[in-house]
């Protein structure tokens, strides 16, 4: 039955990943016309085909004050990266010498209380967005 589901759910990933796409970019369309939101928002590299599964971005202050802030309005968040890669359980048996982000480098530690996700899932409605984007102007 599972897997009936998984091979039925295939046939519409890319509409999904599509929807996720087209939502990322309205939410760089409105953070053009709106430059002083409390956050940064960030997107991959140019050379990088996004999967659009995530929005990331960097809060002014931190994820756990917008967050906050956020839920007021009825707006759910997400930090993905809570802490650095060198850090994690499951990564710390596979750095060898020096890591590229030591576990006590401030820097990436402070950044990772910044990252923010904002809502970002398959069919997200252009009213949705806009009402997140709205309650990052209120704040």
């Amino acid at each position: 039955l599972q897997a009936h589901f998984l091979v039925e759910s295939l046939k519409h990933l890319q509409t999904r990943i599509d929807s996720r796409n087209w939502a990322e970019e309205k939410y760089f369309e409105l953070k053009k016309q709106n430059q002083n939101l409390p956050l940064e928002m960030k997107k991959a590299p140019a050379n990088v085909i996004s999967n659009g599964y995530l929005q990331v971005s960097i809060a002014k202050n931190s994820f756990k004050e917008l967050s906050a802030k956020l839920k007021e309005f009825g707006i759910g968040t997400g930090n993905v990266y809570p802490s650095p890669m060198s850090a994690q359980v499951g990564a710390k048996s596979l750095i060898e010498g020096e890591p590229l982000l030591v576990t006590n480098n401030r820097v990436t530690y402070e950044i990772c209380t910044k990252v923010t996700n904002l809502p970002l899932f398959p069919y997200i409605t252009d009213s949705e967005i806009q009402a997140v984007m709205n309650a990052l102007k209120n704040i």
